[in-house]
């Protein structure tokens, strides 16, 4: 049993009932508790007093007040602290970092112990793991993620309807201001181990067959599919080649059940060892493949080495070497399918569309003998 004793003139911000210190009673002893009296805390260099007594903490969670000697979400209830604050102290005094390993067993052992916690942890995570202790089905793993998984209606099902919805607006604005910059994890982490986390992080979120395969299994195609399409639905084709892909097939005749680019019957794909690729125009009657490059560097250009290395596509922000390494596979691929390789640029359409033309003439004609 618990009995609230008064010894300040400040008032509980619910029942206007007088605050102090705990008495525990336990059959013939009783133990004084002091937890949260009129001594303040202090967080983030500020004082933060109690401003609820403990019959209205128990009436709102069915329970008695944790210690205050330890960062707790009580904190939030009883003294009003901001759960911003709360959550930077958390992190400052329980979170596991390298440079608390380093500074407590130095460089070598520290490193050696952080990077011993990180493969531990890694695991313990894994599906491998709690399959072998729990038990647990994929489906289970699966949905065990998602309850841990910062949504609105998680941190309303743990903190309440009012708490959870603050929660969860303030993680947003949180998350919209500075959580997913460099600037923010080199802010937390330092300038090395921030750059390293921000890139690891990026790389955990970018779409690609190595991710969809660990988020969904085997059903990791149908949804990488999905994204692709959907994606290059919106993006990485232009309106010029369209035009040039219908005067095409318009001036050859050619069979548009059989032909297949973004406006007539979308983009024709084809996968090696669960790379994908995709062509902007395909003919599977006469067995021709034609690339229309808009934004790649042209092999005429005259580009010194500085200026190759700085060209970025504006779509994907690939690097020069990465497509010109992707268009050479691409081109091996299709080749070897039996396929013609035809590429047209679009500074040479502009320039002089009758002469891209005559290209694509000598291809049909010589592919129709």
């Amino acid at each position: 049993m618990y009995i609230e004793i008064q010894t300040t003139n400040n008032k509980c911000r619910f029942c206007g009932g007088g605050l102090g210190y705990f008495e525990e009673k336990r059959n013939t002893r009783t133990f004084r508790r002091k937890y949260f009296s009129d001594l303040p805390i202090i967080l983030d260099s500020k004082e933060f007093f109690r401003t609820c007594c403990i019959d209205c903490f128990y009436k709102k969670f069915k329970r008695y007040p944790k210690s205050p000697n330890a960062i707790n979400n009580d904190f939030y209830f009883l003294l009003e602290i901001p759960l911003d604050v709360i959550d930077k102290e958390k992190k400052r005094r329980f979170s596991i970092t390298k440079e608390k390993m380093i500074k407590r067993y130095g460089n070598k052992d520290g490193t050696e112990r952080w990077n011993n916690y990180c493969e531990k942890q890694a695991y313990s995570n894994s599906f491998e793991y709690k399959n072998k202790k729990y038990g647990w089905s994929e489906e289970e793993f699966n949905l065990y993620n998602k309850s841990r998984a910062i949504t609105l209606k998680n941190l309303i099902k743990k903190y309440g309807d009012k708490d959870g919805i603050k929660r969860y607006n303030e993680y947003c604005e949180k998350q919209s201001k500075n959580g997913n910059t460099l600037e923010y994890f080199q802010e937390v982490y330092g300038l090395s181990e921030g750059k390293e986390r921000y890139e690891k992080v990026c790389k955990m979120k970018s779409i690609t067959p190595e991710n969809m395969k660990r988020l969904y299994g085997d059903k990791w195609k149908e949804k990488y599919f999905k994204w692709l399409f959907s994606e290059r639905t919106v993006k990485y084709y232009s309106q010029v080649s369209q035009k040039v892909f219908n005067k095409i097939v318009d001036v050859f005749n050619l069979n548009k059940e059989t032909v297949f680019y973004h406006d007539n019957n979308s983009e024709k794909c084809f996968i090696d060892n669960d790379i994908i690729y995709f062509y902007d125009f395909i003919d599977k009657e006469n067995k021709i493949c034609i690339e229309f490059n808009g934004e790649h560097c042209h092999p005429n250009k005259k580009m010194d080495k500085d200026q190759w290395n700085k060209w970025k596509c504006v779509y994907t922000g690939k690097t020069a070497d990465l497509k010109f390494d992707e268009d050479c596979k691409k081109m091996k691929f299709i080749k070897k399918m039996g396929f013609k390789y035809h590429v047209i640029w679009y500074e040479e359409w502009i320039l002089n569309p009758e002469n891209v033309m005559m290209g694509v003439k000598f291809i049909y004609e010589k592919r129709r003998k």
